[in-house]
Parts: C-alpha cells; sequence; structure tokens
C-alpha cells in the first residue's frame, strides 16, 4: 500500500492489517507525497521476491525529495515569513521554504533548492488543475539550463490547490 500522504498512513496501515488478517500479505510503503510513490511503482518488480521488493519500493520512496506549488489561501508566518492571500508558495517536505509573487520564480526556487545536493537525475512534475499554461515549460528550460543532464518528466494530476507537485530523485 502507497498512502502518498502522512494523513493516509494510519489508514493504509489499518486496512494493511485487515489484509494480513485475512491471509494477505500486505506491506505499507512510508510514502509522504505522490511523486514518492510514483519513485516506489517505478522500481516494483513483481518477479523479485516480496520482501526484496518491499525494500526496493522503501528505498526508492525514501531517495525521492519532494515538494510543491500553491497559492496562499489566507495570511499566516511560515518557515518563509509571512505570507498572505493571494502569493505563490513553494513547499518542501511540507514545510513552506518559498513566497513570491509569480510562480515560474517559486518553482525556480523551489528546484534549486531541491536539486542543491547534487547527484539527481529526475525531477518528475505532478500537474494540477490550475497550473498555469506556461508552468512545465518554464520548468523544463531552466533545469536544462541549470542541470543538464537531469531529465524531468510530467504528468497531468489534475490535483486541486497544487499548482504542481515536484518530486527530485
Amino acid at each position: 500500500l502507497l498512502p502518498g500522504d502522512k494523513d493516509s498512513k494510519p489508514v493504509a496501515e489499518a486496512a494493511g492489517l485487515a489484509a494480513r488478517d485475512s491471509g494477505h500479505r500486505v506491506a505499507v510503503i512510508p510514502t509522504r507525497s505522490i511523486v514518492q510513490s510514483l519513485a516506489a511503482v517505478a522500481v516494483h518488480d513483481p518477479t523479485e521476491a516480496f520482501d526484496d521488493d518491499v525494500v526496493s519500493m522503501s528505498r526508492a520512496s525514501s531517495a525521492t525529495q519532494y515538494g510543491g506549488l500553491t497559492t496562499a489561501s489566507r495570511e499566516a508566518m511560515t518557515s518563509a515569513g509571512m505570507c498572505h492571500v493571494g502569493d505563490e508558495l513553494g513547499v518542501i517536505a511540507g514545510d513552506i521554504l518559498e513566497i513570491g509573487a509569480e510562480v515560474q520564480q517559486v518553482a525556480r526556487a523551489v528546484l534549486t533548492r531541491m536539486l542543491a545536493r547534487g547527484g539527481a537525475e529526475l525531477v518528475t512534475v505532478v500537474l494540477g488543475a490550475d497550473a498555469p499554461e506556461d508552468l512545465l515549460d518554464g520548468i523544463e528550460r531552466w533545469v536544462e539550463r541549470h542541470h543538464p543532464g537531469v531529465e524531468v518528466v510530467a504528468y497531468e494530476g489534475g490535483q486541486p490547490r497544487w499548482h504542481a507537485i515536484i518530486g527530485v530523485e
């Protein structure tokens, strides 16, 4: 089971326990974002032994940083300072670390932070229902220019409230 966020993990664990009680072999991979779930699914190998597959999927998930781009719906004090309604926010691992007036600028700041440690091979972008038309193009051009060799893969996620959910592997 791939919960995909911290709030769903207890539900996934309860479902896993119920399935085990019914005689099924189940594991909960501790994914905290859809991009971590995608990383786990990408390495899933049904021909591997169950335990080995769980380890591979868990490693892929935990090796994937996750972040996102959204618009502030209320005023709040954040780790990046005060945000106001309508500000564009950059979130990394659940913490608001970037505030800006323009989504592309916040996307670049988030990617700069997420790619800073080096060694990345893949940026995954899950586009939301209200993603600006040029968001993906801007991300792809910026990554190509500043991190040549890092591949960008995108999916239409259609999620509300989030312009994009971003993963770095």
